[in-house]
């Protein structure tokens, strides 16, 4: 299974590659409905079966996004495509916080998503 924040990245796997794999739209950072589908599918998915995500290579994306979905099933989720040194190539070339990365701040302030990182 994977998850991808991105539309495009979310279009061209669908079209592209053929691996079986179940495959979730988060469209950044993932909504309460499409957080309770990947809860479900973490749930009914074999143990066997990895959960992948692959979001923005950026250190905001990584530490909020993924963090986020992460807290919220119950195994491991792999980040794909979000290795080191792609974080840190795009965070030279784009060192403001991407979107989804303020609107998850926001949300903390008003009590909307839980603090990131607490397993």
């Amino acid at each position: 299974m994977i998850v991808i924040e991105n539309l495009a990245s979310f279009n061209r796997y669908t079209r592209e590659i053929r691996d079986g794999s179940v495959v979730v739209y988060s469209g950044g950072f993932p909504s309460r409905a499409t957080l309770d589908a990947i809860r479900r599918l973490d749930v009914t998915l074999p143990r066997r079966v990895a959960i992948f995500h692959w979001g923005d290579a950026d250190h905001h994306g990584q530490q909020l996004i993924l963090e986020h979905i992460r807290a919220a099933i119950g195994r491991d989720l792999l980040p794909h495509l979000m290795d080191k040194a792609s974080v840190e190539e795009q965070e030279a070339i784009n060192p403001e916080p991407p979107r989804a990365a303020l609107l998850a701040q926001a949300g903390e302030a008003i009590g909307l998503v839980p603090v990131v990182g607490s397993r």
